[in-house]
């Protein structure tokens, strides 16, 4: 076709894409880049995409009602920053750990920095049940936590897909700590 790029629809067929184990179609949301300096790239990100305004939001015992790492719940000694930017439908977030146990730190020391999870949306129904489906089939739970109305579970996938699989509800989180760039 004398290098002529097809219409995206004869390239990538859309297809609803089953999950075995939930009996469901796959709802991706969001993009997760694991970073090791949050200021560093969001002016990357920034510079070369011009994506913005990001919103910053802070993974404390005081901004978290919930976290648990490894099935042990925390209540205090952990910190982590993620940033987003939402396009459509579609949400990109940056993760930076700063303190204290998460699953970010193995990431780091293991690989460095790069795409973490891909996240999956659905309802809170669903989600009780996901989570519970993919236990059951040897999937565990890697961490999981709640910031306001959003939950999120890390399900231990990066051997079999090559990253983390996200479950999350996309609940609504009150206002971020700042935004990118700043004023």
């Amino acid at each position: 076709n004398a290098g002529a790029i097809s219409p995206a629809a004869e390239v990538f067929p859309q297809i609803a894409i089953g999950v075995k184990k939930t009996k469901r179609s796959l709802n991706i949301r969001q993009i997760g880049i694991l970073v090791d300096d949050i200021e560093k790239y969001l002016k990357n990100f920034v510079s070369i995409f011009d994506m913005k305004p990001w919103n910053i939001y802070k993974f404390s015992p005081e901004y978290v009602s919930y976290f648990e790492v490894g099935e042990k719940q925390l209540t205090e000694g952990y910190e982590f920053i993620t940033c987003c930017f939402k396009f459509g439908n579609m949400e990109v977030e940056l993760m930076q750990p700063v303190k204290g146990p998460n699953v970010y730190w193995d990431m780091l020391n293991k690989s460095g920095v790069g795409i973490h999870h891909v996240k999956d949306v659905m309802t809170n129904e669903e989600l009780k049940h996901a989570v519970e489906d993919y236990k059951k089939s040897g999937i565990n739970v890697l961490q999981c936590g709640h910031l306001d109305e959003d939950w999120h579970y890390y399900l231990d996938t990066k051997e079999k897909l090559s990253f983390t699989l996200e479950l999350g509800n996309g609940g609504n989180i009150k206002d971020p700590v700042d935004r990118y760039p700043r004023n």
